[in-house]
């Protein structure tokens, strides 16, 4: 844990650089949330949690931007979150297994998720006297702007719930609504001029909103009422609010997938003696080995290629043996420690063309240099278009997983913007994945630690760059 001290260096640094962080975001990410607790204590040790107007979450990204905005502190959500396991609030149906198909059938999801809204409801009434509190009565009692975002079925589009949109919805429902996982839970009905509408988990389409208070669509201005823009050709989200900070959790089996920025955080810590830092690890020690291995052979064989297009003599795009003979053997365009990469311990240049002719032909073709690749494991199509080489699926969990990710990473995509990563605070939380589920005490603590590390790291990096360099030292 950082010391109170640094805190306190910390907080006077940010204020000092006139800290301009108004809006807070939450990402969606299941059992990974818990190290929010660790974000949120970070940033009421250094007073830039009472500078929060405006709040969003989607998923369980809702929970903890929902009980913020309502006016719980760092104690309670620690009791919320240390206490209960969110996945269990929406793992309630009472018929167990038996319930799974005809629950399905009937209502569109296993779980009622009852066990969720009944305990957003006691917080609510605990908070404001009202269970059903809803955006426009907080808006009112605490004049802060909460979102809360879940994916509209019936429509087909992200169902932004907040004062200006959905004023008289209860918020209680509308978390319920962005934490129903379709099929696992079942959807929020809601009736609008007789037509019933679907609402279901928010990280289905938009898992983390940081762009959510760009623009003028959720805008409590006057100027930016509907009444001025829905005739107009301005994009709802258009523009950039350097006043959010997001805040996304990954784990390390996400690795390949992240943005450069987001894999500085990705720090290894000594993790806690418990049953599933124990399981988990040795998976993501697995997957974290075989995607350096893949990441070492992916640069090997770039440089590959490049020799093997300067071997292409003629340009006709095909390498005779002639060709390669000259470029790799003559001219030894091929170290000794990118040949046992991709070839092995015994490599012998000699050999290498042969094992990349398919098709024996004496040519060597692109086509079979992405073959010979993609037996490596790597998929230069794959990386070319975005995505990452390739997942470590293990069972039913890791293929849930992977088909959450694949979703999120792509809808995400879609609400993207240059400049994103100065707002986004990522938080690696090792072995703990989304969808884990009896988490020890000493799992969560360990969640939260990482919060406090990574959220102080990300705000010592940016009073550094917004004070003329006078560091800050953690």
């Amino acid at each position: 844990m950082q010391k109170k001290d640094n805190f306190v260096e910390l907080r006077k640094a940010m204020e000092e650089n006139a800290s301009n962080i108004e809006n807070l975001v939450f990402s969606g990410g299941g059992a990974k949330c818990v190290c929010y607790l660790g974000v949120i204590k970070v940033l009421d040790d250094v007073g830039v949690l009472k500078k929060i107007q405006r709040l969003a979450g989607s998923s369980t990204g809702s929970i903890a931007a929902a009980m913020l905005a309502v006016g719980c502190d760092s104690t309670e959500l620690d009791k919320f979150f240390i206490k209960e396991e969110v996945n269990d609030l929406l793992q309630d149906c009472t018929a167990g297994k038996l319930g799974l198909i005809p629950n399905l059938f009937i209502k569109f999801g296993w779980n009622p998720g009852s066990k969720l809204l009944d305990a957003m409801r006691k917080i609510f009434e605990e908070k404001s006297g009202k269970p059903d509190l809803t955006f426009m009565e907080l808006y009112r009692l605490k004049e802060v702007e909460l979102c809360v975002v879940a994916t509209n079925l019936t429509t087909s589009v992200v169902e932004y719930c907040h004062p200006k949109t959905t004023p008289d919805m209860s918020i209680a429902l509308a978390v319920k609504a962005s934490c129903s996982s379709p099929g696992l839970v079942q959807p929020v009905e809601l009736e609008k001029g007789g037509i019933v509408e679907y609402l279901v988990d928010g990280g289905l389409i938009s898992n983390f909103p940081v762009h959510c208070f760009d623009g003028w669509f959720l805008s409590m201005k006057r100027e930016h009422s509907f009444f001025h823009h829905l005739e107009t050709m301005q994009g709802p989200f258009e523009g950039f609010n350097e006043k959010t900070l997001g805040v996304i959790p990954f784990a390390a089996t996400e690795f390949s997938s992240l943005s450069q920025n987001a894999q500085r955080y990705m720090k290894r810590r000594p993790r806690p003696k418990t049953k599933l830092a124990e399981t988990n690890g040795k998976a993501v020690d697995k997957v974290l080995k075989v995607q350096n291995e893949r990441q070492q052979a992916f640069e090997a064989g770039k440089r590959l290629l490049a020799a093997l297009k300067d071997a292409d003599l003629n340009r006709d795009g095909t390498i005779s043996l002639e060709e390669f003979r000259k470029t790799f053997v003559q001219e030894g365009r091929l170290s000794d420690d990118d040949g046992k990469l991709l070839f092995g311990p015994d490599f012998d240049v000699h050999k290498v063309f042969d094992l990349i002719d398919e098709d024996t032909s004496g040519e060597l073709t692109i086509d079979e240099f992405l073959s010979f690749m993609q037996r490596k494991g790597i998929s230069y199509h794959a990386m070319l278009l975005g995505g990452c080489s390739n997942s470590y699926i293990d069972g039913f969990t890791g293929y849930l997983n992977v088909a959450f990710r694949t979703l999120q990473r792509w809808s995400d995509r879609i609400f993207s913007k240059p400049g994103d990563e100065e707002r986004v605070l990522p938080i690696c939380t090792d072995y703990i994945q989304t969808m884990d589920s009896n988490l020890d005490k000493e799992d969560k603590l360990f969640a939260v630690k990482l919060g406090i590390e990574s959220t102080a790291e990300y705000l010592k990096e940016k009073v550094n760059k917004t004070g003329g360099g006078n560091a800050v030292i953690l």
